[in-house]
């Protein structure tokens, strides 16, 4: 494993995911992570050789 700090827009969503969080919760989250930062890195994976689809923390990124 290999951690690496990437810029945001580089990241996408998976379209498989099916987590869906509404409005309320996304609100939460984000409070959560202006207040203690990301706990647990996002996994990821290229999809090329400018951007990265999302495996793990789908959610985290909507809220970011």
């Amino acid at each position: 494993m290999q951690v690496t700090t990437l810029p945001i827009d580089r990241l996408r969503p998976a379209d498989w995911n099916s987590n869906i969080m509404d409005e309320a919760m996304v609100s939460k989250l984000r409070e959560s992570l202006s207040r203690f930062g990301i706990v647990s890195n996002l996994v990821v994976r290229r999809l090329g050789d400018d951007c990265y689809e999302v495996l793990g923390g789908n959610q985290r990124l909507q809220a970011l």
